[in-house]
């Protein structure tokens, strides 16, 4: 045994018992590793949380499962799912990384290693949120940001979307629908102007006008 083995991790029978109590904070673990020594392997019994041990077991870890059975399984219901009776029966999606939200293999963000999202910043800016590739089983960590502030002038905030998008070699086929959602976002930051008042016009209405003041 030539390469040195550090902290490799197995759980004894009884761990998986320890498991199915509410109560229980920690389990046990056998952790080996080795001297400088080959021949010499140090066992030692310590306690670690829950917590960490699924973090060990996971960090590299990465999704084998097929996109499109996780699709076949959740089209009909997941909890981005949206099912309207009018309109035939539409169905869309409240996926925060569907540019579209619609109800789509293409548009799921949930579903697809790679995905897409535009959402409003603050002070009328955009930010653009992609999916990472690496850690696909931890949601929580595996999404990059990017935002421009709302000083930056629209066709600036769409460039920086598509060279953004086309450095990473992420989803081409997204750039026009993340494009038209953020142009959708900074329109509708905009300051609404007030209606000007109609103007009055001919004779007939001006001495009308006249009359009932």
């Amino acid at each position: 045994m030539h390469d040195q083995l550090d902290y490799f991790l197995t759980l004894y029978d009884f761990t998986v018992q320890w498991l199915l109590e509410p109560t229980v904070s920690a389990v046990g673990a056998l952790l080996f590793s080795t001297e400088p020594s080959p021949t010499k392997v140090v066992l030692r019994f310590d306690l670690i949380s829950i917590a960490e041990l699924h973090s060990k077991m996971t960090e590299h870890l990465q999704s084998n499962v097929s996109q499109d059975l996780v699709w076949e399984i959740c089209r009909p219901n997941n909890a981005f799912l949206v099912k309207r009776k009018s309109g035939g029966g539409s169905q869309f999606s409240r996926d925060p990384l569907n540019l579209m939200n619609k109800h789509s293999r293409k548009y799921a963000g949930f579903v697809n290693n790679k995905a897409v999202g535009i959402h409003p910043a603050e002070k009328g800016g955009v930010t653009l949120a992609t999916k990472k590739t690496k850690h696909l089983n931890r949601p929580a960590v595996n999404k990059n940001e990017v935002s421009w502030s709302g000083q930056k002038s629209g066709p600036k905030i769409y460039k920086g979307i598509v060279n953004y998008t086309a450095k990473q070699g992420y989803r081409a086929d997204l750039r026009q629908e993340a494009v038209a959602r953020a142009s959708a976002i900074r329109e509708s930051q905009r300051p609404k102007k007030e209606d000007p008042e109609p103007k009055i016009r001919g004779s007939k209405a001006k001495k009308a006008e006249e009359k009932s003041t």
